[in-house]
């Protein structure tokens, strides 16, 4: 049980490390501020990669 959660605990590492080089390469390519970057997917899906656009419905 000790091994699995440290196997966790090492993916979730790997996948936070990855994910900030791809902010990082990202905003370098495009010339804009990683932070800022990093701060519109936290809004927009809050870092889920399958998050997806719910179509709003204005009821008038």
């Amino acid at each position: 049980m000790k091994i699995k959660n440290l196997m966790w605990l090492f993916f979730l590492v790997i996948s936070k490390i990855s994910l900030a080089d791809f902010f990082d390469r990202a905003g370098s390519y495009y010339q804009i501020d990683p932070d800022y970057l990093r701060v519109i997917a936290r809004q927009e899906s809050n870092f889920n990669p399958h998050a997806k656009k719910i179509k709003m419905v204005h009821l008038i």
